[in-house]
């Protein structure tokens, strides 16, 4: 017969595990959020400059304006592709480090009730 102990121990991490589970599945779910919301907007970003790609063709009065105003105009784009980046990084980071911490709790609890039971 398994001893009353042990069950509740099991039950417990059990328990646990589940709400570990839970909270890692949300903080997936937040990440993903931000990434779509983040990718929404940057495509956005994207369809304006080429609005403003046409109008650089069409007001350019000669062909170095043209190039000047192009060059201006991907030094912006490549800034925006810079900030997406670092942003979608910096979200990825925080919700690694939230993993993180629920997994060493995980761990923790595991440890402290196997210790009790043993």
């Amino acid at each position: 017969m398994i001893p009353n102990d042990f069950t509740n121990t099991i039950n417990q991490v059990s328990q646990k595990t589940f709400e570990a589970v839970r909270q890692i599945g949300e903080i997936n779910v937040r990440a993903s959020e931000q990434l779509f919301a983040q990718h929404v907007a940057f495509g956005g970003a994207l369809l304006d400059a080429g609005v403003r790609h046409i109008e650089l063709l069409t007001k350019s009065r000669t062909v170095q304006e043209f190039v000047t105003l192009q060059t201006q105009l991907v030094q912006e784009q490549g800034q925006q592709v810079l900030g997406n980046i670092q942003s979608a990084a910096e979200i990825l980071k925080e919700a690694g480090q939230a993993v993180h911490t629920v997994i060493e709790d995980g761990v923790k609890t595991v440890r402290e009730n196997m210790n009790a039971v043993a």
